[in-house]
């Protein structure tokens, strides 16, 4: 018994000694690596990539506005996420008393951004907190032509800080309120069209205007309609019969463009049959955001 105890305990120091050794030779190692300026594994393995400031973009609006002509509190704002500090200001600015305030904005045209000539910041008090949807902002800035324009807008805040949104009361086109107004849904695509919008659905297709052979392709215009429900209604512009939805996991992209370009809008189509004899509808994607599968 007292043989096996002297074993037992002989490796156990053994095995403390093996570790303890183990254990010096990559402290050894780290060192050497060290003087040849050569950083440990556990060293490089982070990369820290210092984070620009967002969110404090200003403008300070002295020049007389020129009044857009209101609709309803329903237009979209793009990149809010991306100014959170001009946020929290203007949640300050409230004594954070509401979650949801109206207030006045401004449209500044912004032809040197970066990203695109078109750029129209929308301006809340001084603050950026985002620009005009990218599929309607040529259309803003060349009504705007340098002038900077007023309308209401919605502020909603967070509690949470993280999806602070706004939403203007705007016409779409964009017009001044001494003009007259005539609602004109504007057309998105190109004068080639390219039909690389797969992910539409005729799912209760109920078109009466032709009848599909198979091996027969039928082309014409269709118009996208903003809804309020899950998901927007695509009909046919001459005729007004519906021809399908988009699939609900894009749907909520094709509302937010829909929004952008007031609430509707028109673009070419196909249809035809597909292998199986169902009808199957392709939109003209030349001028569409790439859209996605939303995560929502």
């Amino acid at each position: 018994m007292k043989g096996l105890l002297a074993l037992a305990r002989q490796s156990f120091f053994e095995a403390m000694a093996k570790r303890a050794l183990r254990a010096a030779i990559r402290d050894r190692q780290k060192a050497i690596a060290g003087r040849n300026g050569q950083p440990s594994k556990k060293a490089g393995t982070k990369k820290t990539v210092p984070k620009a400031p967002r969110g404090l973009t200003q403008y300070l609006v002295t020049t007389p506005t020129l009044q857009l002509l209101e609709s309803n509190y329903t237009y979209p704002v793009s990149g809010e996420s991306s100014y959170p500090e001009a946020f929290r200001a203007l949640w300050v600015a409230t004594a954070g008393l509401k979650e949801e305030v109206y207030v006045p904005a401004y449209l500044v045209p912004e032809p040197d951004n970066p990203v695109s000539s078109d750029a129209v910041a929308v301006v809340l008090d001084k603050w950026v907190v985002g620009h005009i949807p990218r599929g309607a902002a040529k259309h803003f800035a060349e009504f705007l032509d340098g002038r900077v324009g007023e309308c209401g807008a919605r502020v909603y805040f967070d509690p949470n800080k993280v999806r602070n949104s706004v939403e203007l009361n705007v016409s779409f086109p964009p017009q001044g309120t001494s003009e007259s107004y005539t609602r004109d849904i504007p057309f998105v695509g190109s004068e080639a069209p390219s039909y690389d919008m797969h992910l539409v659905t005729t799912r209760g297709h109920r078109m009466t205007l032709t009848h599909l052979n198979q091996g027969v392709t039928f082309e014409g215009v269709a118009r996208v309609e903003m809804s309020y429900g899950f998901e927007p209604e695509i009909v046919d512009d001459q005729t007004g019969s519906f021809m399908g939805s988009p699939y609900a996991t894009i749907s909520w992209d094709f509302n937010i463009f829909a929004r952008s370009m007031g609430g509707s809008y028109r673009v070419r189509y196909k249809l035809e049959l597909n292998e199986k004899g169902r009808p199957k509808l392709t939109l003209d994607g030349s001028g569409l955001p790439e859209f996605r599968k939303s995560k929502y």
